[in-house]
C-alpha cells in the first residue's frame, strides 16, 4: 500500500485534492488483469465528469499507478495539442515485442516504432510533420472516387461470398458482423492505399504463410497493450484474461511478423503485402528531384512514401521511417469497428434505418444505371450522420495521452454554485499525464443533449466531413477521416438498398435484452469496439 506521502506529493504539484482515488491507474497492466483496465472510461462515461462538475478531472491510484489528469473538453484538448505538450516516450513507443527464446511468453523490447516512424509514433516535430507533408496530397478527389467503387466491388463480393439472400425475404444471420467489416476495410486501405487489390475470398499470407494478415492483425490489436506492459510470469496464472491462445500460433505469429530485424522485414513481409511495383523504384536514381516530387503527387499512400525513400532533401525518409503497419491498423481497425456499430444502431433502431433507407432510395433515383458513384457521395447526409453517430457513441479511437514538457495553466470549465459552467484555471506541473477521454467528451450532455441516444440528426447541419469531431482534433486531426466516411457510406448505401437490418437474438431473448447485451458492451484495446455484432439481414 502506499503511504500518505505520495497524497501530499499529489497535493502539493497539483494545488488541490485529486477528484478520484482509484485502487488502480486504469493505465497500468495490473488494471488490465485485474481491474477495469481501459473499460474504466467506458464504464463511467456518464458519471466521471459530470459527478465531478469539471472538464479537467485528477486521478491519484490508492495502491498501484501514478497520477493523472483527464479532460472531456475540447477547448483543453486545443491548449495540449500545442508545443508546450508532447506525447510520453512510453506512449508513443507503444508497443512491439520481441521472442526471447523459442518460449512463450515473450518480453517488451521494442515499440511500434519498430514498424518505422510514422504518424502515430512521431512527435508533433519536423519528424511528423514531414509524414503529414508527403501524405497528405495523396488524400484527394481521385483516391476517394477509387475508395468508393473499391468498396462496392468488395460488398459485392461480400454479398455473394457470404451467401446474403438474394430472393426476397430471404434472411441470413452473422454471428459477428465485426468480422466482415474488418476484412472489408482492410482490403479497402490494400486496394487504395497499398495498390494491392483482392478478391473477397483472396488470402494474403505471411511470408512463412504461418498465419493470414487478417489472422496478424486480428491478434495484435487485441493483445497487443496486455503483453506490452503485463510482467512475464503474468501468462502463467490461469486467468481468462491472460489466455492469449495456443502457444504454437502465437510464437508463429510473432516469429513470422514481428522477430525480425527491420531491414529483412521490410524486404519481406512489405513485398508480399503491397507487390512494390517497378515504376516505385526502377530508374528512380536516374529521375531528378523535381520529377520524384511531381511523381508524389499523383501516387498512393504506399507509393508515395517509397518514393520518399528514394529522394534527399526535405521529403527524404530512411528505411526506418517506411511504415506499414500504423498505416495498415488505423486504416482499417476504426472503420470496421464503427461500421458494425453503425449497423447494430440501426437494427436497434428502425426508425432512423427507415430514414436511411429512405434517402438511399432517393438518391438511387436520380442515378441513370441504378448505380451509386461517387458524385452521389455528397448527397448521402443522413447516411453519412449515422455511421457519425455511432462514432461518437462508440469512439474507436477513445483516448489520446500528452504530457507537459513544463509547468503550466490550462484554461477549464467547473460547475458553479448556481449550476452553470464556470471559467477556472487548473495548475499542471512539470510532466503530467494528461488523458483525452473521447468517451467522455461524447456523452457530455454540455455538448450533445440526450447523450446516450442514437440520434444521426444531430449531424445533418454539419457542412463538412472537418466538422465531424470523432475524428479528433488539432493538427493530428485524422488524416484519412474522408477516407473512413467515404468507403463507409459506400458500405452501408451497398447493404441497406437490398437488406434490412435485424437483431440476431438468442432463443427467447428480447430485442431490449439485446440492446443491453450488444450495445453496452465493448472491448477497449488499442482501439473501442463493441464487443460482439451479431446481426440478422433481410432481403428487401
Amino acid at each position: 500500500m502506499r503511504c500518505a506521502h505520495p497524497y501530499l506529493k499529489f497535493v502539493e504539484n497539483y494545488g488541490a485534492e485529486p477528484t478520484y482515488r482509484p485502487l488502480l491507474d486504469p493505465l497500468s497492466a495490473p488494471s488490465m488483469v485485474f481491474g477495469p483496465g481501459l473499460d474504466f472510461f467506458w464504464e463511467k462515461r456518464s458519471t466521471l465528469f459530470q459527478n465531478a462538475g469539471k472538464t479537467v478531472i485528477t486521478l491519484e491510484p490508492k495502491v498501484w499507478g501514478s497520477p493523472i489528469m483527464c479532460t472531456n473538453s475540447l477547448a483543453v484538448v486545443r491548449q495540449i495539442t500545442g508545443p508546450s505538450w508532447r506525447k510520453p516516450d512510453w506512449y508513443s513507443n507503444l508497443v512491439l515485442l520481441e521472442i526471447e527464446d523459442s518460449h512463450w511468453p515473450i518480453r517488451v523490447v521494442e515499440s511500434v516504432s519498430f514498424w518505422g516512424h510514422n504518424l502515430l509514433s512521431s512527435q508533433l516535430d519536423e519528424g511528423w510533420r514531414k509524414h503529414r507533408r508527403i501524405l497528405q496530397p495523396a488524400f484527394n478527389n481521385k483516391l476517394y472516387e477509387d475508395v468508393w467503387n473499391e468498396s462496392t466491388r468488395l460488398c459485392h463480393g461480400m454479398l455473394g461470398v457470404e451467401h446474403f439472400p438474394t430472393s426476397p425475404g430471404g434472411a441470413v444471420s452473422v454471428s459477428n458482423l465485426y468480422k466482415l467489416t474488418a476484412r472489408f476495410t482492410l482490403c479497402v486501405i490494400l486496394a487504395c492505399g497499398f495498390g494491392y487489390p483482392l478478391a473477397w475470398d483472396e488470402k494474403l499470407r505471411t511470408p512463412d504463410e504461418d498465419i493470414t494478415i487478417d489472422e496478424g492483425i486480428a491478434f495484435n490489436s487485441e493483445n497487443l497493450i496486455l503483453v506490452t506492459y503485463a510482467p512475464r510470469w503474468l501468462f502463467k496464472l490461469p486467468i481468462k484474461k491472460c489466455d492469449l491462445g495456443p502457444h504454437e500460433t502465437v510464437t508463429n505469429f510473432w516469429k513470422t511478423a514481428v522477430h525480425r530485424p527491420c531491414h529483412q522485414r521490410y524486404a519481406n513481409l512489405v513485398q508480399r503485402i503491397i507487390g512494390l511495383k517497378e515504376t516505385r523504384s526502377c530508374g528512380s536514381n536516374q529521375r531528378g528531384e523535381e520529377d520524384l516530387e511531381t511523381e508524389l503527387v499523383k501516387r498512393d499512400i504506399f507509393t508515395r512514401l517509397a518514393l520518399a525513400s528514394q529522394m534527399q532533401g526535405k521529403y527524404h525518409l530512411n528505411d526506418d521511417e517506411l511504415n506499414v503497419w500504423v498505416q495498415m491498423f488505423a486504416g482499417h481497425e476504426t472503420s470496421a469497428s464503427a461500421l458494425a456499430s453503425c449497423l447494430c444502431f440501426l437494427a436497434m433502431h428502425k426508425g432512423e434505418q427507415d430514414i436511411v433507407y429512405e434517402e438511399i432510395q432517393t438518391v438511387l433515383k436520380t442515378t441513370t444505371d441504378g448505380r451509386f458513384s461517387f458524385e452521389h457521395y455528397d448527397q448521402l447526409v443522413k447516411t453519412r450522420s449515422a455511421f457519425v453517430e455511432a462514432l461518437r457513441l462508440v469512439p474507436p479511437a477513445n483516448l489520446i495521452i500528452r504530457e507537459s514538457k513544463d509547468d503550466c495553466i490550462l484554461q477549464a470549465s467547473r460547475r458553479g454554485p448556481d449550476g452553470s459552467m464556470e471559467q477556472h484555471s487548473v495548475l499542471v506541473p512539470k510532466g503530467a499525464i494528461m488523458v483525452v477521454d473521447f468517451i467522455g467528451m461524447h456523452y457530455d450532455p454540455e455538448t450533445f443533449p440526450n447523450p446516450t441516444e442514437f440520434q444521426p440528426s444531430r449531424w445533418y447541419d454539419a457542412s463538412t466531413d472537418e466538422a465531424y469531431s470523432p475524428f479528433s482534433t488539432g493538427p493530428r486531426v485524422c488524416i484519412g477521416r474522408r477516407f473512413a466516411l467515404v468507403e463507409s457510406v459506400a458500405f452501408l448505401c451497398s447493404v441497406l438498398k437490398d437488406y434490412k437490418v435485424e437483431p440476431f437474438l438468442k432463443a427467447g431473448e428480447t430485442a431490449d435484452a439485446w440492446s443491453t447485451r450488444v450495445l453496452q458492451r465493448v472491448n477497449c484495446r488499442l482501439t473501442m469496439a463493441l464487443a460482439n455484432t451479431p446481426l440478422t439481414f433481410k432481403r428487401r
